[in-house]
């Protein structure tokens, strides 16, 4: 009986031995990162492309030249670091449909105009 007993007691020990060294090493596997996902906290391309012109700017070791600037901003550039990443996510008159300042403050004229004659009269 007691050899019985102590044969069940070690393959009861072998087997929670195995389960324990096997969920230790499964559960990270979970957790690895998806490759087609991207983690938390990654930057966009267009970041990515203002952060390797801020490093060329950086490396290179001192000021443009006038030229350089001039050339670099016919090119599209919004300014001298930026260069053009995200120029197609900034707001500007041909991409946006709202009212300019001018227009706004003309209306606010008019209106003021309005009020005040018909004040007077």
């Amino acid at each position: 009986m007691k050899s019985i007993l102590s044969a069940v007691r070690f393959l009861v020990t072998a087997c929670l031995c195995a389960v324990l060294l096997f969920s230790s090493v499964i559960t990270p596997a979970f957790a690895a990162p998806n490759p087609n996902q991207p983690v938390k906290g990654e930057a966009t391309e267009p970041a990515k492309t203002y952060e390797r012109t801020a490093k060329d700017v950086i490396d290179k070791a001192g000021l443009r030249s006038l030229e350089e600037v001039t050339e670099r901003a016919q090119n599209g550039a919004i300014n001298e670091v930026q260069g053009t990443a995200g120029i197609e996510d900034m707001k500007r008159p041909s991409n946006s449909s709202g009212d300019t300042i001018e227009k706004k403050i003309k209306r606010g004229l008019e209106k003021a105009a309005d009020t005040a004659k018909s004040a007077v009269q």
